[in-house]
């Protein structure tokens, strides 16, 4: 619906801008055409540069006297139906270029006042957590954490540390954590590692492992699987260690 309501601005726009020139053209033909062609085109023109040369003295005759006076030609007035079809196109033109922009203005407001029911009917998403939700990301993690282990050790490292870190997404859907639709993937895996109190550090070491798999393009070498295999294998530590402190107390 706001993609239409752009279109249609944009096609209003285009509108006002064709009607503009189609007018503009009608008024400069209508007015050449009451003044006549020469009186267009008449003017000084630029300045000419003048050179001397000599000039030889006429002769007098006295067999020819003096010519006709020269003749003045004073421009004739454009007739009377000229004058009033030219008035008639600057009106139409006004007219037309009115309407053309009320209908841009009109739908310039509708798309505004669309945009911000929008913005009053959007769901606000609050950040509450339900209290055994990580109790249940927790469980889920330790029911995964040998698929997710084989999924590291298979394939090349590329492949595998990729497969490894969206694994994340998959236990926090089966343990209810749902993702807001602001999220980033990535920001998702960090708040569902966040929920269970996995160790930061191997979170964000496993997460650059990712980003590095996911978006470079120089090879990976058995290094890498390494370092994802012990940010793992910290990271799966957390939730066991959570449960045996609150199993303590």
């Amino acid at each position: 619906m706001r993609g239409q309501t752009t279109g249609g601005t944009r096609a209003g726009v285009v509108a006002v801008l064709a009607v503009a020139g189609l007018m503009l053209v009608a008024v400069l033909a209508v007015w050449a055409a009451s003044i006549g062609r020469d009186a267009v085109l008449s003017g000084d023109g630029p300045e000419r540069m003048q050179i001397d040369t000599p000039t030889p003295t006429p002769t007098p005759s006295t067999s020819e006297g003096p010519g006709p006076p020269p003749i003045n030609k004073l421009p004739s007035e454009p007739p009377a139906f000229f004058r009033v079809l030219a008035l008639l196109v600057v009106a139409v033109f006004w007219l037309l270029l009115a309407v053309v922009v009320f209908f841009v203005l009109r739908g310039l407001w509708r798309q505004a006042r669309m945009m911000r029911r929008e913005a009053e009917a959007a769901p606000v998403e609050i950040d509450m957590l339900e209290p055994d939700q990580p109790a249940r990301v927790s469980d889920q993690m330790e029911r995964d954490a040998s698929t997710q282990r084989a999924l590291l050790e298979e394939g090349s490292p590329r492949t595998a540390i990729e497969a490894c870190w969206h694994r994340f997404e998959v236990q926090a859907g089966e343990a209810g954590l749902a993702r807001k639709s602001w999220e980033t993937s990535s920001e998702f895996t960090y708040r569902m590692l966040d929920v269970v109190g996995a160790d930061p550090h191997a979170a964000f070491t496993l997460g650059e492992l990712y980003r590095e798999a996911r978006f470079s393009e120089h090879p990976l070498g058995e290094e890498a699987r390494a370092s994802a295999r012990a940010a793992l294998a910290a990271i799966q530590l957390g939730p066991r260690l959570r449960r045996a402190s609150e199993e303590q107390s």
